[in-house]
């Protein structure tokens, strides 16, 4: 996913630095996960993976991607972006992403392409954008 993550978002016009295939860290008892990511200058883009994306997915990546600074305090300077790449995706998943700011990415062949809709711009969860702390209400999958 790193080479076809990096394609993705440099099209987009990003200018992506560096990429990882994902990340685990573990800390006084408690451990964080997250997908693949890659990094700009002043950008981070985290993604989620699963098969088939569904609204359920969405919430728990959402609940992740708040504590993604606590876990990576490095990169507070930077936008945080999240984006979920996938093989399928439930309509009613893929309307509930792009309302909350997340990037959809699918993966076909081996190959991954943005499917946002035109003039989608992405959500800042971190620096200036960041959630944590308020309400998640605000960026919850409503009916």
């Amino acid at each position: 996913m790193g080479g076809e993550l990096w394609a993705v978002l440099e099209a987009r016009g990003m200018k992506v630095q560096w990429t990882c295939g994902g990340l685990h860290v573990q800390s006084g008892g408690k451990e964080f996960a997250m997908g693949p990511m890659a990094t700009t200058r002043n950008e981070v883009v985290a993604v989620f993976l699963e098969t088939t994306m569904r609204r359920e997915w969405i919430q728990y990546f959402l609940t992740t991607l708040s504590s993604f600074l606590d876990w990576q305090p490095a990169y507070r300077d930077r936008k945080i972006h999240g984006a979920l790449a996938y093989l399928d995706c439930e309509d009613e998943a893929r309307r509930c992403a792009e309302r909350v700011g997340l990037f959809l990415i699918r993966v076909v062949d081996g190959h991954a392409r943005i499917e946002n809709s035109p003039g989608f711009e992405p959500r800042c969860f971190g620096r200036g954008g960041r959630w944590r702390g308020r309400s998640q209400a605000g960026v919850r999958c409503r009916e």
